[in-house]
C-alpha cells in the first residue's frame, strides 16, 4: 500500500468529535500502517493569548491532546470504535523535555496496542527536529456517551465545609491572576481556597471551576453534546495547585512549569452545568521542585485524578 496523507478534513471526519483546539494538521500513514501526525505551531493560536502571555509556550496538556487526537484518528482509520465516544481514560509516564514555541513543527509518533482491547494502550512521543519534546503512554476507551449526575446541594455542602476551616483564605479570580500568569482563554479556575496550619504553612488547597455553555474556547463537541476535554482537567488541577504553591511568601513572583505527569485517570465526561470541586495536595521534593496529587469531583463523583511534578522558577 502506498503512503497516505490525511488532510484536516479527513482528520476531523475520523476524529468523531469537534475539539476545542485542533492539535494535529495532517497525518502520514506509511506502508506498514504506522501513523505520524504533524502539528505546525502558530503564534495566532488562541491559547497563546492566555498561557504565559509574555513568553508564549505550548501548554504541556495540549501536547498530550495532540497525541490523543492522532491516536484516535489512527484507531478509527482501522475501523475500531467508529460510532462511540473516544475517551482518554488515563495517562502514564508523561514527560516534558523541552519547550515548544510558535514557529516549531511537531512530529507526533504513536504505537498502538491491540485495538480490539477494551482499553487501548498507545505509546506516544513528540519530536521537533529529531529531538523528543514530550512522551507519554495513553489509555483510550470508546464508550457510549453519558452525562455525569449533578447534585448542586451536595456541591454547595462541600464548599461550605471547605470555607468553615480555620486559617482559611478564599482567593477570587482577581487574586488568582496576581499569582499565576494565565489569562483568558487559558485560565481554568474560578476560585481557590487555601487552608494554612498553625505555622502558617499550606495545609490544603481546593478550587472551584464552574462549567458553562458560554465557554466556546473550553468545550469540545460530540454529536451535539458539549464536554470538556480531559486534558484540560489536568490543567485545572495544575492551576489550583500552582496558586496554592505560589501563594506562599517564599515563592512570591515565581512561576511554575510542568515537568511530568506521572499518572492521570478520567472516569466520566465533564459537561456544562457541572460545578467542579478540586482538591490538591502539594509536596516539596527539593528547593526548586514539587509534587502535586489532585482530584476533581462533581458532587461526590470522582471525575479525574492526576499526579505530576513541577519546577518552581524565577521568571526570565
Amino acid at each position: 500500500m502506498p503512503d497516505i496523507f490525511l488532510d484536516i478534513t479527513q482528520i476531523k471526519t475520523l476524529l468523531g468529535y469537534a475539539p476545542v483546539y485542533m492539535m494535529v494538521d495532517k497525518i502520514h500513514i506509511q506502508e506498514n500502517e504506522s501513523y505520524t501526525g504533524t502539528k505546525y505551531v502558530s503564534a495566532n493560536e488562541p491559547y497563546f493569548i492566555g498561557h504565559f502571555p509574555n513568553n508564549p509556550v505550548l501548554p504541556g496538556v495540549l501536547q498530550v491532546e495532540a497525541m490523543f487526537q492522532t491516536a484516535v484518528v489512527a484507531i478509527k482509520h482501522q475501523n475500531k470504535g467508529t460510532n462511540q465516544f473516544p475517551l482518554l481514560a488515563g495517562t502514564k509516564r508523561v514527560k516534558f523535555r523541552k519547550p515548544v514555541v510558535p514557529g516549531d513543527q511537531l512530529d507526533i509518533n504513536i504505537s498502538i496496542s491491540d485495538p480490539s482491547n477494551e482499553v487501548i494502550i498507545v505509546n506516544c512521543s513528540i519530536k521537533m527536529e529529531g529531538e523528543i519534546t514530550s512522551e507519554a503512554q495513553l489509555e483510550i476507551k470508546f464508550i457510549n456517551y453519558s452525562f455525569p449526575p449533578e447534585e448542586l446541594p451536595e456541591v454547595n455542602k462541600q464548599l461550605s465545609l471547605i470555607q468553615a476551616k480555620s486559617n482559611f483564605n478564599e482567593l477570587n479570580l482577581i487574586d488568582i491572576q496576581k499569582i499565576i500568569p494565565h489569562r483568558y482563554p487559558f485560565i481554568f479556575i474560578d476560585k481557590v481556597f487555601i487552608e494554612n496550619d498553625q505555622m502558617d504553612k499550606i495545609k490544603s488547597v481546593s478550587g472551584l471551576k464552574n462549567v458553562t455553555a458560554n465557554e466556546t474556547l473550553t468545550l469540545s463537541c460530540h454529536k451535539q453534546n458539549l464536554f470538556m476535554t480531559n486534558t484540560i482537567l489536568i490543567e485545572i488541577i495544575a492551576q489550583a495547585g500552582c496558586v496554592g504553591m505560589l501563594h506562599s511568601p517564599e515563592n512570591k513572583d515565581k512561576i511554575i512549569y510542568f515537568m511530568s505527569i506521572d499518572n492521570a485517570s478520567f472516569f466520566t465526561p465533564v459537561t456544562p452545568a457541572n460545578r467542579l470541586v478540586v482538591h490538591a495536595e502539594l509536596k516539596s521534593i527539593k528547593e526548586k521542585f514539587g509534587k502535586c496529587v489532585g482530584k476533581i469531583f462533581i458532587s461526590n463523583t470522582l471525575v479525574a485524578e492526576a499526579q505530576f511534578k513541577f519546577a518552581i522558577m524565577n521568571p526570565e
